[in-house]
């Protein structure tokens, strides 16, 4: 048995990086475990192609997947997907010093007054754990305000006043994989512990930041709330996910949680050990606890009988809620990551340089990018923007059948150097299969809530992909009813600002407001689309764009 260790040697930029890893290993998994800028959205799967990275030194043999994702000129040059390697021999190769994107979040405000802060303030920090990105903010909490907050508990905009510092950032669980099946698999494929380590360091990180801008002591700090989906949580405690993955889809624990800070983040020091942490209780598998948190945010079950509402949250896993008043019904779709950019061609996160906003005007594109940098990719609002423009144009039909040249060669957003940036006929496929998903589950739960878009009063669309679309620019492709589009409105971080508002109410009220939260999981009525006779109907019914003549009915 050849016991030879294989050496790698890896360049990043000016830096040089050499491994060892035991032959036969994948090279994605050794660039990993050295936490080296790689990502992969399929989670190794071969099928993103994201992973790629250049041999200079020991290329390997052409695999099919490689030929399936990169281009003759990209194979001969030495371009390989490091998922597909399987360490055999010495080699060297050179990775992109920006591949492991990070994602541009859209800032949260800090409008709280930092000056003249008394020796007897409280403090506190919510924490809201997205699959892509994070988000917490440091407010006072003892406080009162105004009448609202003591009777009810702050609205949105109370709690905004409140903050005094937030912070963002990339959830580098990425590299496992874009989407939370990914992030299951990984773990129960051995990461587990390196995913639950990548999390409590990058919170820790960011806590610490918030501490550093604002200068208040760790021993000032008297509680966190943490909301996220469920399979983001149980990463974090470092429960198994084997039943997130598998038919039930049944969770360790749904329940709400109580720590000590350094019993959850070693990073954090015996400065935090009187700090507690309180994880928000989830719904169901795939109805997690920042759905709840966005609904308490947003007091949606105190809304008026009859006022109808719907909540989006736009991501991987498309989670709604709709209800008027008298009760509240919640449901998941598996929309795909194309609404954060993942699983498209030229597909990104939102980093700078990424298209955000297309128009096409006499056949002649014009976009705009995050950031205004050189473009290098399409996020996820870019993506819908750019199929609602290819249909405006003519150049896809109902259907989303590109016209010749198109349908062959793509449409080209941008030529920026060798590499132009393409929209492909399966850029529109993608497209149509997630928002089909998420109107056909917005048709059946507002049939099982009783209600019709004309009753809906208000719809709430939380998270970074609401935040910068521009939904007037997007109803060619029919991902809500038309009658709903001048009823929606952009709420931000709903899961971020339910935490904020839980942790006002918590030192108002102390464990009452434990139970607010529990009775708002035990309010909520889950519809599973995947029993719905109606589901895959209404799902196929809605594939195709809309016409304009449709708008008009």
């Amino acid at each position: 048995m050849n016991s030879r260790m294989v050496r790698v040697t890896v360049r990043v930029g000016m830096a040089e990086h050499v491994l060892m890893a035991r032959p036969g290993k994948k090279l994605l998994d050794v660039l990993r475990e050295n936490a080296l800028p790689i990502q992969s959205v399929c989670g190794g799967t071969g099928s993103c192609g994201k992973c790629t990275v250049r041999f200079t030194d020991g290329i390997p043999q052409i695999t099919g997947a490689d030929r399936k994702k990169l281009s003759q000129q990209l194979l001969e040059e030495g371009n390989r997907l490091s998922c597909m390697v399987l360490l055999q021999k010495d080699c060297t190769i050179e990775l992109n010093s920006l591949q492991e994107e990070e994602i541009q979040v859209p800032e949260i405000a800090a409008t709280g007054m930092m000056r003249e802060q008394p020796s007897e303030a409280r403090y506190a920090i919510g924490i809201d754990i997205g699959t892509t990105t994070l988000a917490a903010a440091l407010i006072r909490t003892d406080q009162m305000q105004d009448a609202e907050d003591e009777l009810s508990g702050p609205g949105i905009s109370r709690i905004r006043g409140r903050i005094l510092a937030a912070e963002t950032g990339t959830n580098h669980q990425r590299r496992y994989g874009s989407d939370v099946i990914s992030r299951i698999q990984a773990a129960q494929n051995g990461a587990a512990e390196e995913l639950q380590e990548s999390i409590t360091k990058d919170l820790a990180q960011l806590i610490g930041r918030l501490l550093q801008k604002t200068k208040i002591a760790a021993r000032k700090i008297e509680r966190i709330a943490i909301a996220g989906n469920t399979t983001m949580l149980h990463l974090l405690r470092g429960y198994s996910c084997a039943g997130l993955g598998t038919y039930p889809y049944r969770a360790v624990t749904l329940a709400a949680e109580e720590h000590k800070a350094p019993e959850l983040f070693p990073e954090l020091t015996a400065e935090w050990k009187n700090c507690s942490v309180t994880i928000f209780p989830g719904i169901s598998a795939f109805v997690g606890a920042d759905v709840l948190s966005g609904i308490y945010a947003l007091d949606l079950m105190k809304k008026p009988a009859g006022a109808g509402f719907l909540f989006l949250d736009l991501g991987t896993n498309g989670e709604m809620a709709a209800g008027n008043g008298r009760g509240i019904s919640v449901t998941s779709t598996a929309a795909g990551p194309v609404f954060e950019g993942g699983g498209i061609s030229c597909g990104m996160g939102s980093i700078p340089g990424a298209i955000c906003h297309v128009t096409i005007t006499g056949g002649r594109c014009e976009y705009r990018t995050i950031g205004d940098q050189p473009p290098v990719g399409v996020c996820g609002t870019g993506v819908m923007e750019t199929a609602a423009a290819l249909h405006r144009a003519g150049i896809t039909d109902d259907t989303g059948l590109m016209k010749s040249p198109y349908f062959e060669n793509g449409y080209v957003l941008a030529q920026e150097g060798r590499n132009p940036i393409i929209f492909t006929q399966q850029d529109v496929r993608q497209v149509q299969l997630g928002k089909a998903a998420v109107r056909a589950g917005t048709e059946i739960l507002l049939q099982e809530s009783g209600l019709n878009p004309e009753q809906i009063a208000h719809v709430y669309i939380a998270g970074g992909f609401g935040y910068r679309i521009d939904f007037a620019a997007i109803r060619e492709l029919g991902i809500l009813p038309y009658a709903l589009l001048a009823k929606t409105e952009a709420v931000g971080n709903t899961s971020l600002y339910g935490t904020l508002k839980y942790l006002v109410r918590c030192a108002q009220c102390g464990e009452a407001s434990v139970q607010e939260l529990m009775q708002l999981c035990s309010a909520a009525h889950e519809t599973a689309l995947a029993q719905q006779d109606a589901f895959d109907e209404q799902y196929y019914a809605h594939m195709n764009f809309e016409s304009e003549a449709a708008h008009e009915l």
